[in-house]
């Protein structure tokens, strides 16, 4: 059985209309040990039969049988793995990867060795046997033209191939180098086929064992000559594996990267800039969602917590609380939870040293916080001190040192000295200031007259010798001083008649009217007018002698009367007075899962009850318009990701080129489609690797660097699993299109560089 049979073979070339006919009707045998010249004009059709048995190009015309087996019908992945297989194949003008060393392109040769020192010292073996050890190091680029040769016939060894194919090797060489080389393919193909292409028979006239002259794509001449031939038992190359290695595919995309050092460079700068343009898109597409986001809530989720009211909307009782508290183990109660859920900016603020307000803060107000360790300062202890939970960013205003030497206006009323400070890095989450009970209380007071009282009263009522005389105040303030139940007066009348002695006991009283107040589970609603009324009997021992000093300047303004409680009237007003018109509580237990437990028996003891994270029902246009902003957020990240990605593959389009001959060389060694593919897309993830790298260290000091992270809106996991993921589909695409460029021409027309 011959190891390669043509019958009748016939190949036409078809273009911008024209018909040409490379070669036809050829009948030809081989076998191994021959070593067969073929010889003809420029243009007869030789170098065409070399590529048609090479399987590098078709044939439309009879039958090419190779040990037995038709050819007729193989696909593009069955040629490969002919060419893988059987074909070892010597250009003449070398098609040696100029870029690789010399080393290099003799062990992608050897990808059917899978140890890698083994492929090694085999590709070292084959560079002695060609004289070529003392370059193995050596750049392709930078050799000879016989050394150039001499390493292509050790790729060709390295194959192991049964059939060795050289179109012209020695044509670009001098004599001696020529004669050198043909004695060498001579030496090293006595157990294969060899097939050379030549115009000069003299030169392999004692070597060859046959000589096979075409013409005008027609076989001419075919004569055996009278030199030895080799005569070998027949064999199948069983080393070669039919299944793709991703192992060879690392290793091709590894030398591919590193062949080219300077386009890789540029490649991975390419991918960084796109990866920041990425970034950009997703904070963009983030923001947008943002702020498209509502809390569909009526209460600020706190853990653990549960608010409450009365199905019969009376107010809840101190006694009621503690009773709830104990049936349902609940951690704490607040009689008073109004300011939980108030949600406005605060200020920091030093009235010694700015004239106006500070920076804006976002805080949430709470109470029994703990905050962790690594805390600065420490928590608050008296009823003006504040500790702040709040975002990074702010130390781009204000180092440490300085906020806790400052102050801060919450919720517009009362300032409240820093003691401690500790910092959080997602920007999307709300700061929060925690105060003392005290604190708290004074505050709640003050900002639940503010937003809920229709009229204000506030008069201090004068007896002296039975008669009555009433002074009232535009503005009440609060003191934090140590001292209790004293007032301050700052009334012009007031203070002439206390200098005067006219004054030596009064009553305070002090009345709010609220026409509306806050039924916890359904929101605001119309209830019938409350009246609140404080009455306290003083005398003029309980009058501050000055203005207290830790009020700020806003509530100091030259003829207003204002009057300036302590912190103990406030408690005493809040556990008497304030209860009879307020009807919500919250009760917090130890986590959500407890407080989701406790909801059922707290149903059962004739309470409305709710979890503070609960959502409500929504307003049908309201969620259609913020999911139609959604949709478009994701659509523009999508259409993001495409642009990026169609804009790279054009910037790096021409980067195509310097690939194309090295993937050529690798289609024609019959390295696996797979592996090449799989080399190329490992080469870009490669690329990819310093824009990841880049873009963790970026993000790290966009989260970690107070500056950088008040400009930019913090990402989740989920956002930086977008932009990664974005990336490799970017990478993915641009690949495949270049591959799929690569892959429409056949072997032959790619070696040409007949690309588009």
């Amino acid at each position: 059985m011959a190891l390669l049979t043509l019958k009748d073979i016939g190949k036409i070339y078809v273009s911008n209309s024209n018909v040409t006919v490379g070669i036809r009707g050829v009948n030809l045998s081989f076998d191994r040990g021959e070593f067969v010249a073929i010889t003809g004009k420029s243009g007869s059709g030789k170098s065409t039969l070399l590529n048609v048995i090479s399987g590098m190009d078709t044939y439309e015309e009879g039958e090419m049988i190779v040990e037995d087996c038709p050819t007729q019908h193989y696909t593009q992945k069955e040629w490969e793995e002919y060419r893988e297989k059987y074909i070892s194949f010597i250009f003449q003008d070398y098609n040696i990867m100029e870029s690789c060393t010399v080393l290099q392109n003799v062990e992608l040769a050897l990808f059917h060795i899978k140890d890698r020192k083994e492929r090694k010292n085999r590709a070292i073996e084959l560079l002695k046997r060609v004289d070529m050890i003392d370059h193995l190091n050596q750049k392709a680029s930078k050799l000879s033209g016989g050394q150039k040769q001499r390493t292509v016939i050790a790729r060709a060894l390295a194959k192991d191939s049964p059939i060795i194919l050289a179109d012209e090797p020695t044509g670009n060489l001098d004599a001696a180098t020529s004669k050198e080389i043909i004695k060498l393919l001579k030496e090293v193909s006595k157990d294969k086929l060899l097939i050379i292409v030549t115009h000069n028979f003299d030169e392999v006239e004692q070597y060859a064992t046959r000589h096979i002259r075409i013409f005008d794509g027609s076989v001419e001449y075919d004569h055996k000559l009278n030199n030895d031939i080799n005569l070998v038992e027949e064999k199948i190359d069983k080393h070669v594996s039919s299944k793709p290695s991703i192992k060879n595919g690392m290793i091709l995309g590894k030398a591919i990267f590193t062949s080219r050092p300077k386009l890789s460079t540029f490649m991975c700068a390419f991918m960084i800039i796109a990866i920041l343009a990425l970034y950009g898109v997703t904070l963009l597409v983030k923001t947008m969602v943002n702020e498209a986001y509502y809390n569909y809530t009526y209460f600020t989720s706190l853990p653990g917590r549960v608010v409450i009211t009365n199905n019969d909307r009376k107010p809840i009782s101190n006694e009621e609380l503690e009773l709830i508290k104990q049936e349902t183990n609940a951690k704490k109660c607040y009689s008073f939870d109004f300011l939980f859920d108030e949600d406005s900016y605060c200020y920091i603020y030093n009235p010694d040293k700015y004239a106006n307000r500070g920076r804006p803060i976002a805080l949430d107000i709470v109470i029994d916080e703990g905050f962790g360790e690594n805390i600065y300062g420490r928590y608050p202890e008296k009823a003006d001190e504040v500790f702040l939970y709040i975002p990074i960013g702010v130390r781009s205003s204000y180092s440490t040192e300085q906020l806790l030497k400052e102050k801060i206006i919450l919720k517009d009323f009362s300032v409240f000295r820093i003691v401690g400070v500790k910092y959080f890095y997602d920007n999307n989450k709300q700061g929060k200031a925690l105060l003392t009970h005290d604190g708290f209380n004074a505050l709640s007071f003050m900002t639940y007259i503010s937003r809920n009282a229709s009229y204000t009263n506030i008069s201090a009522t004068i007896y002296d010798n039975g008669n009555i005389d009433l002074y009232s105040a535009d503005n009440l303030c609060i003191s934090f001083s140590d001292q209790k139940g004293e007032i301050y007066i700052e009334d012009i009348l007031f203070k002439e008649d206390l200098e005067a002695g006219k004054i030596s006991n009064f009553t305070l009283e002090l009345s709010y009217t609220f026409e509306k107040y806050y039924y916890g589970y359904y929101g605001y609603i119309e209830a019938e007018v409350k009246t609140l009324t404080y009455s306290k009997e003083l005398s003029i021992d309980d009058l501050y002698s000055e203005m207290p000093n830790n009020l700020h300047g806003d509530n100091i303004n030259n003829g207003m009367s204002i009057f300036v409680i302590s912190i103990d009237i406030i408690n005493d007003i809040m556990d008497n007075y304030m209860t009879d018109i307020y009807n919500q509580a919250s009760i917090f237990y130890k986590d959500n899962n407890e407080a989701k437990k406790q909801i059922s028996k707290l149903k059962d003891m004739g309470y409305i009850a709710t979890l503070s994270y609960e959502e409500v029902p929504n307003d049908a246009l309201e969620v259609l318009g913020v999911s139609i902003i959604k949709l478009i957020a994701y659509v523009l990240y999508i259409l993001a990701v495409l642009f990026i990605a169609i804009f790279v593959y054009l910037c790096t389009s021409k980067s195509l080129l310097a690939f194309k001959s090295d993937i050529s060389i690798f289609r024609s060694m019959g390295i696996k489609s797979n592996e090449i593919k799989m080399g190329m897309f490992f080469r870009m993830f490669i690329c990819l690797i310093p824009a990841f790298i880049f873009f963790a260290i970026a993000s790290i000091l966009v989260i970690f660097v107070p500056a950088l992270n008040d400009q930019f809106t913090f990402l989740y996991f989920q956002d930086y699993f977008l932009i990664i993921l974005g990336m490799i589909l970017i990478s993915l695409y641009v690949t495949s299109r270049q591959l799929k460029k690569l892959y429409k021409i056949s072997v032959k027309e790619s070696l040409k560089g007949e690309i588009e």
